[in-house]
């Protein structure tokens, strides 16, 4: 099977090679193309994903899955929400990881209920412009101890995200254990890869 991953960030098509050891997966290095920038909206994944998925399968030729993810802090009304950078459009300038973690430090001082939630959107899509979307959310929590260090270096809300079932934050996660939390998504891109 071979699949393109929409997207300009390594980590994330490595992650990718990672859940589907046994297909081709390409990035724009491998198909030697420009590396695009599709704007984002800040009310729909869904909206995101499918634009990504799109602009990217008409640029490689292939079949390609794009994603897009929102951050929903329940005790801050769901913020930062879809535009997570720009704290769900609070701010017009994207923020920096070190920036957002201080500013979510800041927001969530003297809030008992930590619980929170990655909400994620899925689209693959073709070239001649076919496209299947879905949507997957990870449900946790954000580590009190993790929430109130003090962080010198860029980190991720992944470093104190806690997911349901487990101990460890999402950053000390290995892919395996990671895997276990993305099943249903590994399944849905399997057949929906198989179908088109």
């Amino acid at each position: 099977m071979k699949l393109f991953i929409g997207s300009g960030n390594p980590d994330k098509i490595d992650d990718w090679r990672k859940y589907f050891p046994a297909w081709d997966i390409l990035s724009y290095e491998d198909l030697g193309i420009n590396k695009i920038e599709v704007e984002e909206g800040i009310e729909s994944l869904k909206t995101n994903a499918e634009k990504k998925a799109l602009a990217w399968a008409k640029e490689s030729g292939q079949l390609t899955l794009s994603d897009d993810t929102g951050f929903f802090v329940n005790a801050l009304g769901g913020l930062p929400g879809v535009s997570v950078k720009r704290w769900g459009g609070r701010f017009q300038k994207e923020m920096s990881s070190l920036e957002m973690l201080r500013y979510l430090q800041q927001e969530m001082k003297g809030i008992e209920d930590t619980s929170c939630y990655f909400k994620s959107a899925y689209a693959i899509a073709d070239p001649c412009g076919k496209v299947q979307i879905f949507s997957q959310c990870c449900r946790g929590r954000l580590d009190r101890e993790l929430l109130e260090k003090d962080f010198q270096e860029e980190f991720a809300f992944g470093a104190m995200f806690v997911a349901d079932g487990f101990d460890k934050s999402w950053r000390e996660m290995t892919v395996e254990e990671k895997m276990t939390t993305d099943r249903e998504v590994i399944a849905k891109i399997e057949e929906i890869v198989r179908d088109f």
